[in-house]
């Protein structure tokens, strides 16, 4: 049994093969890449030459002999350290080698992604790691065998399994097609890589001598492809299929490869296509949701495909969706170049062919276990298109390069049986075979390696119901409702019990739906009786609740009244307030204007005294008390003039305060005046009586 670490060591093997992206290399630069790989392993110890031999024949199983080692040595000298110990040759990586080896093997080591992957999901790393190794060595293993058939007729692969018949639990199966279908081209490439040395193992080992795997030698070769293809082609088994075997046949179109649809396989589409659609006639109701069909997990097939079509049309008549069907076959037939061949390469009327035809459909029926037998005309179509290969291919048997005819299949169990049954170059090839072959030797996109390696998804035996099954269920329940959320809930409640007394063995059509039907009508009655109790639970409850509310409606209405009243006396209390407000302010601004006037008692009677002394001094010059004229003789005493000026200003000047003074008083009893008086003096009491009023709320309502 091949351990971990010899697994580890073969898909670093492969990495270091094709970490130049190069898929077409000579012989001699193959054994230098198994040479460097060798030497990494055993961590660049300087190994004699016989050691390395010893230890690629044990690890890779490959025979390299000590005079191809030194050719290799003396033709890549700034590869290699040599040295002598005990008259042995030793050698080992040189430092650049290694550091460029290491730093490429790095990036393209599949041990990188399922490292990244594990982190990732972080879940049990070693269980993980180890259910991705045996599958992955399977899948080395698998395509070694088969290439070795391909390459030699005569090959005994009689333990050759398929991927689908591996033994991988449920939970193993979920952990396998998730690696493969996460979106990592780096991954994706890492996973080709290793199929890709199973190819280079056969071309190494290959002891016929037909090592020369060139594209030249593989053009012009003629593929007829099953109704399988077909099927993924057109999008009947789904988006990502289509998208990925489109992939795949373009592939054939840059090599210049001849692709052909045999008249059997043409008339076996169109039956298939007719059986389903009067098989859908017979069973869609109108009234089913499409919608609610593609929310629930099911198989990708003809009632998934007619659903997405269905989906956002008015007239879903199923003849025009059988016209959409045939019309994508006659599209995806020109977008191809695929050729359709009606001349049958053999007599149906001869009773050697008839008889041949029978054990090839009895062979091919008994190969297939119990559960998994086609129904008889399909067998017979896969019978009569193997023998249409042979008949082809006209006794050229011996290998891939000497075959020219093959057939394009996705079905395991018809390729397993094609490589049992004798020793000739295989007929039936899987897409992945022929698509490791051609990537080869063209440029790789990351489209081409997402297509290879979703090829290799395993079926999982996960119970998800065929969407013929969830077809006539929702048929079923559409004749009980229309409405789409009570569709749903169906569905769903039959799904919780997975299809409890619904789908048996033995169950048909017909049971199936009027299960269904009655299931429907069981649990829709269910509800309405659940309804009929919560709205008479509700009757009970509004009772009470009106009850409650008529008498809160009272006692708001008692308040209602109170608060009327006090709303009444408040109003009453702001326009008394308003009032008072309103005379305490006219009553501020009159005292205001008699404060304003107040400075009358002394302009009125100073000014009165200082005209009256003026006038004494000038019209009564002999009175005793005229102190005027005593003041104005004094200064007409003096002697100097600008004395006499300067006395005679001073003497007038209160004159003329007296009449400033008058000026004032008549002021303050002028209308204009008093008014603009009376409207400062408002402004100025309403914003401070507001501010006090304001100021009384705020320290109420902190209280």
């Amino acid at each position: 049994m091949t351990t971990e670490l010899n697994k580890s060591e073969l898909f670093r093997l492969a990495a270091v093969l094709y970490a130049d992206n190069n898929y077409e290399v000579s012989t001699r630069v193959i054994h230098r890449k198994i040479l460097d790989s060798a030497l990494l392993d055993c961590d660049n110890n300087d190994l004699t030459i016989h050691k390395i031999i010893d230890y690629i024949e044990d690890k890779y199983s490959l025979l390299i002999g000590e005079s191809e080692i030194n050719d290799i040595i003396e033709k890549y000298p700034d590869s290699f350290l040599t040295n002598y110990h005990k008259d042995s040759k030793t050698i080992c990586l040189s430092p650049k080698r290694r550091g460029n080896l290491e730093s490429k093997i790095k990036k393209n080591n599949i041990d990188t992604y399922i490292n990244l992957y594990i982190l990732d999901k972080k879940g049990k790393g070693e269980s993980i790691k180890k259910t991705l190794y045996d599958f992955l060595y399977h899948m080395f293993s698998i395509n070694t065998a088969s290439f070795q058939k391909l390459f030699d007729s005569k090959k005994d692969i009689s333990t050759l399994i398929s991927l689908q018949d591996s033994n991988f639990s449920t939970e193993q199966i979920d952990i396998i097609n998730d690696f493969l279908n996460w979106d990592n081209t780096d991954k994706n490439k890492a996973i080709f890589d290793i199929s890709s040395y199973a190819l280079e193992f056969c071309l190494l080992t290959n002891k016929k001598g037909n090592s020369n795997l060139r594209l030249n030698n593989l053009k012009n070769k003629s593929f007829y492809l099953d109704t399988n293809v077909i099927y993924r082609a057109i999008g009947i088994n789904g988006y990502d299929r289509k998208k990925r075997t489109s992939t795949f046949l373009n592939k054939f179109k840059e090599a210049g490869e001849n692709l052909y649809i045999s008249s059997i396989t043409d008339e076996e589409f169109k039956n298939s296509i007719k059986f389903y659609i009067d098989k859908l006639k017979s069973a869609i109701n109108p009234k089913s949701s499409s919608k609610v069909f593609l929310e629930f997990r099911s198989l990708k097939d003809i009632h998934s495909y007619y659903h997405n079509w269905r989906k956002d049309k008015t007239n879903s008549n199923l003849d025009l969706f059988q016209a959409y069907i045939l019309s994508e076959y006659q599209i995806f037939i020109e977008h191809f170049n695929i050729k359709l061949d009606y001349k049958k390469p053999y007599d149906l009327d001869d009773k050697e062919t008839d008889e041949y035809i029978k054990d090839l459909t009895s062979g091919i029926s008994n190969s297939k276990p119990e559960g998994k037998r086609n129904y008889y005309q399909s067998t017979l179509n896969d019978a009569e298109n193997i023998l249409w290969i042979e008949e082809k291919r006209d006794g050229k048997v011996e290998n891939i390069f000497d075959t020219k005819y093959f057939f394009i299949s996705s079905d395991n169990q018809l390729r397993k049986w094609d490589y049992y049954r004798g020793f000739k170059t295989p007929i039936v090839l899987l897409p992945s075979q022929w698509m490791s072959i051609l990537l080869r030797y063209f440029d790789r996109t990351k489209d081409d390696y997402k297509s290879f390696v979703s090829f290799l998804n395993l079926r999982n035996n996960e119970k998800v119901i065929e969407g013929e099954k969830l077809n006539l269920i929702l048929t079923g329940i559409s004749e009980m409702t229309s409405n789409v959320e009570q569709q749903r809930y169906l569905v769903s409640h039959l799904i919780e019990k997975d299809f409890e007394g619904i789908i048996t063995s033995n169950s048909s059509d017909s049971d199936i739906i009027n299960k269904s039907k009655e299931f429907a009508k069981t649990l829709l009655e269910k509800q309405v009786s659940n309804l009929s109790k919560k709205v008479e639970n509700l009757e009970i409850e509004t009772t009470k609740k009106e009850q409650i509310i008529g008498s809160t409606i009272k006692t708001a209405k008692s308040k209602k009244i109170h608060n009327k009243e006090l709303e009444n006396e408040l109003t009453l209390a702001e326009k008394l307030n308003k009032k008072l407000i309103k005379e305490n302010i006219k009553l501020i601004i009159e005292k205001g204007i008699s404060k304003w006037r107040r400075i009358l008692w002394l302009y009125i009677p100073l000014s009165l005294i200082l005209i009256a002394l003026y006038i004494l001094a000038l019209f009564f010059d002999d009175s005793n008390i005229n102190i005027g004229r005593k003041i104005l003789n004094h200064i007409d005493g003096q002697t100097s003039e600008s004395t006499k000026n300067l006395l005679n200003t001073l003497f007038y000047l209160p004159i003329a305060a007296a009449g400033w003074m008058l000026w004032q008083s008549v002021n303050k009893f002028n209308n204009e005046k008093v008014d603009n008086k009376r409207k400062e003096l408002k402004e100025k009491y309403e914003n401070t009586t507001m501010a006090i009023v304001n100021t009384g709320f705020s320290d109420k309502n902190k209280g």
